[in-house]
């Protein structure tokens, strides 16, 4: 989403009551017996203020849904999803500017609960059998802890500035604090059993994402920053970087520049064996860590955002960029870079989530 577009526009949200609950869903999921449980889940972000933020599912036989949620349940899932997280047989909605997360059964897409009390969040994760976590604020951050049998919020562990995307390896969550409306370089490591954080990594400006690969080491992806004078005009970018940090010392060990200075690559995925990294920076790159030469293969010339990488056949899943008012669409390529087929989706996909 637009960071500094939509500073100047929030809006006070009105307070409902939180955590509500059915007592059972009654929707009857589609034909097919796997109902939505099974496929691929784009998240369409919507325009900031016009609450039409949706989900489409995808089928393995590449049957398409659009706006699902709102077919199942009558109601629209609420103003800029920022994320969807698939935990055990649930999905967590990530609603960036109606402050909450709203949980729903895969099965059925129908409602379950809403978790409130969250300021700005933006990504989901689990770590342990019924604890998740919440990235949340646009300055000084936290990491929200959630108990996934009440929905509810239990606790708050201060992180960096503007925390955004995270990953799980083994007992601790890695939090990468991409600044929000200011600056930030680290990331933040939570140990999932304890609820603490680390002294904070420094990596470079703004980590928007971070991988683990087979070889033991960390990869994040730092956009770099735009500066700019009091009249916003711009003065100047500081490089952005892939930065490989050592996942039992937490020491970065190397640092790589990514294209040129004023570029700022904006997404990092990895293949399912977990030696190939992805990135967005225009186009899409494949760098293979065993034997490519960075900056990698350029597989996708065309701009692209949303990368995401099928778990099971290592597709590169990702959309158009978004002006906001059209659909998008959200195009799948081999691991060679060949489009194979192309799915008209919602307003600003930004993201694919598997199951």
């Amino acid at each position: 989403m637009k960071l500094k577009t939509l500073f100047f526009s929030m809006v006070v949200m009105t307070a409902i009551t939180s955590c509500k609950k059915d007592d059972e869903d009654t929707t009857p999921p589609p034909a097919n017996d796997a109902g939505y449980s099974i496929g691929a889940y784009v998240v369409n972000e919507g325009a900031f203020l016009q609450n039409n933020a949706s989900i489409t599912h995808i089928s393995e036989s590449d049957q398409i849904t659009n706006d699902v949620y709102y077919a199942v349940n009558n109601v629209e899932l609420g103003d800029v999803m920022q994320s969807f997280s698939v935990i055990g047989e649930h999905g967590y909605a990530v609603m960036n500017n109606s402050q909450k997360v709203t949980v729903v059964n895969l099965k059925t897409m129908a409602f379950q609960a809403d978790i409130e009390g969250l300021s700005y969040p933006r990504y989901m994760v689990q770590a342990g059998s019924q604890k998740g976590y919440v990235s949340n604020g646009s300055t000084t951050g936290t990491v929200e802890v959630i108990d996934l049998s009440s929905n509810e919020v239990t606790g708050s562990i201060p992180v960096g500035t503007g925390p955004g995307r995270m990953a799980v390896n083994g007992n601790e969550v890695w939090v990468c604090n991409e600044g929000g409306w200011l600056l930030d370089s680290t990331i933040t490591i939570v140990d999932a059993l304890t609820n603490t954080a680390s002294a904070p990594v420094t990596v470079g400006h703004r980590p928007t994402s971070v991988v683990f690969d087979t070889f033991g080491y960390a990869w994040v992806l730092c956009a770099g920053e735009t500066f700019y004078n009091e009249n916003w005009e711009v003065t100047g970018h500081s490089a952005a970087k892939l930065v490989r940090v050592d996942v039992n010392s937490h020491a970065v060990v190397a640092e790589i520049q990514v294209g040129l200075i004023g570029d700022h690559p904006s997404q990092l995925a990895i293949s399912p064996d977990q030696s190939t990294l992805y990135y967005v920076n225009n186009g899409v790159y494949a760098y293979d860590l065993v034997n490519g030469d960075f900056p990698g293969n350029l597989l996708i010339s065309e701009s692209r955002t949303g990368l995401s990488i099928h778990p099971y056949t290592g597709e590169i899943w990702c959309a158009s960029i978004s002006d906001f008012t059209s659909p998008s669409d959200v195009y799948v390529y081999s691991t060679a870079g060949s489009l194979i087929k192309t799915f008209a989706c919602g307003i600003a996909s930004n993201g694919i989530v598997f199951r």
